[in-house]
């Protein structure tokens, strides 16, 4: 091998060394900016999603004056029934049954609690009431005219005849629902 040949070689070699230095460089350079520009496009998206969450922010100050306002104003008075929990809220829609059965000259033969509703606030009783024919608008006018308002899910009517032949009384099987609130404005 003489020297030109082993020059010829040299130069070749550096260059390939010196193209794959820039090469190596080039990718990096490469990978650094794409990095740097997908970090540049998540900050603009978390940005963006922080304007968001701020305009749809909501201050519970003033929803809570106004829920507290809600609970006190007269037409929730007017339609739910006032009891301090459940329980006495189905008293209390019992005795308002009771109370428009007895409207009609009936009697009321017994109630059950029905499927109340946690997360609407109502509570439901399935009653059996004995109803002489003529007393029948009475109790429903009573039912549903009267505050708080009751809603008549299912009814059910049977006719008890008398010896003669003619309907003496009507057996009723009823689901009456009601809504309630708490008696105390200020729970939550």
């Amino acid at each position: 091998m003489n020297l030109g040949e082993s020059r010829l070689f040299q130069r070749s070699v550096a260059s390939t060394l010196l193209l794959l230095l820039i090469w190596i460089l080039a990718l990096a350079a490469l990978r650094y900016v794409g990095s740097r520009w997908e970090v540049g496009v998540e900050t603009d998206k978390y940005r963006r999603n922080y304007q968001d969450f701020h305009d749809r922010r909501v201050e519970l100050g003033p929803l809570r004056l106004q829920l507290q306002s809600l609970r006190s104003s007269a037409a929730l008075r007017q339609s739910t029934l006032r009891a301090a929990n459940q329980k006495t809220a189905v008293l209390n829609l019992q005795q308002v049954a009771r109370a428009a059965i007895e409207s009609g000259q009936g009697k009321l033969l017994s109630y059950v609690e029905s499927n109340t509703d946690r997360r609407d606030r109502t509570v439901a009783i399935m009653i059996r009431a004995r109803v002489p024919e003529g007393g029948l608008p009475r109790m429903l006018i009573k039912l549903e005219a009267e505050t708080p308002r009751i809603s008549i899910e299912e009814m059910q009517l049977s006719a008890r005849t008398s010896k003669m032949n003619e309907v003496a009384d009507l057996e009723i099987n009823a689901t009456l629902r009601a809504g309630w609130a708490t008696s105390d404005a200020s729970e939550q």
